[in-house]
């Protein structure tokens, strides 16, 4: 087998599934890469590494002492040598042309402390909506209580770029309300849903990071794969919109048998018969609250 260890013009990178290596021409992951930047909510930045770092601290250290906190408290989340997190694309092998999933290396980006809190704050709200599959073993037990008919027809559902494609500022104020929602917040943290909310936007709007060629990039929409927070919001967003959309007979008069979602990955088992889900695949993709959802079987 050849060895592409020391072909400077190769670019070694993870699959998206699996522990494989995928080899590739250097020229077309760039060209990959460019695409995907496109398609994503970013801009160019204007500003240095440094300049960027300095900011995202200021701004978190800013909140921080407003929060009436002192030093020996909010130190444990902020980060030593922080630098910011570099974009890859492990390469999706099981797909035509092989594209790839943008993901950041968030580990020592300046909020990678505080979002590690933030998500152990949100995620039981993450977690309880209707469709929420933690793992392949909650998904079998849900499975396992349901009473499946002959003429029920499985369907699996893939949402395209679900991450980026989430809008921001939606997710953030049905976050908020979910917080004023509940009971159990004080269980978890002292901090109120405002203050909350605050840190937030604070690390959603800090997200910059270096493209392949060295050049800095800023998300000004949606959120970056890569960063811990962006699960527990994206799961909080889906939840409400499968509330209004999905389970809602007032909007969607094809209400599925049973709908569980891992992420961007769906199952559904369908009553109404094949005629039918191509009526309410249309009203999926025809709602501009999510991205296109695709069916795959």
């Amino acid at each position: 087998m050849t060895n592409f260890t020391n072909i400077p013009e190769i670019v070694r990178i993870p699959a998206d599934k699996g522990t494989a290596i995928v080899c590739e021409n250097e020229k077309e992951y760039i060209q990959k890469e460019d695409e995907l930047l496109r398609d994503m909510d970013v801009e160019r930045s204007n500003k240095t590494e440094k300049q960027l770092i300095q900011r995202a601290h200021k701004r978190l250290i800013e909140e921080f002492k407003k929060m009436k906190m002192k030093w020996q408290e909010y130190r444990k989340y902020t980060v030593t040598a922080p630098e910011l997190p570099k974009l890859y694309m492990p390469i999706k092998t099981h797909k035509a042309d092989f594209p790839g999933r943008p993901v950041l290396t968030q580990i020592n980006d300046p909020t990678y402390n505080i979002c590690k809190e933030l998500t152990k704050i949100l995620n039981p709200i993450a977690m309880k909506g209707r469709s929420f599959i933690k793992d392949s073993y909650s998904f079998r037990a849900k499975l396992k209580e349901l009473d499946v008919a002959d003429h029920l027809i499985q369907i699996s559902y893939d949402i395209r770029q679900l991450y980026p494609s989430i809008p921001v500022q939606d997710t953030i104020n049905i976050t908020h309300l979910e917080l004023t929602k509940d009971d159990s917040l004080k269980d978890r943290t002292k901090w109120t849903p405002a203050q909350i909310i605050r840190l937030l936007n604070i690390c959603i709007e800090e997200t910059h990071f270096y493209d392949f060629q060295g050049n800095i990039w800023t998300q000004t929409d949606g959120l970056a794969i890569g960063k811990s927070i962006s699960g527990a919001l994206t799961d909080i967003y889906m939840n409400w919109y499968e509330k209004e959309y999905i389970f809602n007979p007032l909007r969607n008069k094809f209400i599925p048998y049973c709908w569980e979602r891992q992420k961007d990955d769906v199952y559904c088992l369908w009553q109404y018969g094949e005629n039918k889900h191509d009526k309410f695949l249309k009203y999926l993709n025809g709602n501009k609250k999510t991205n296109t959802m695709d069916k795959r079987g």
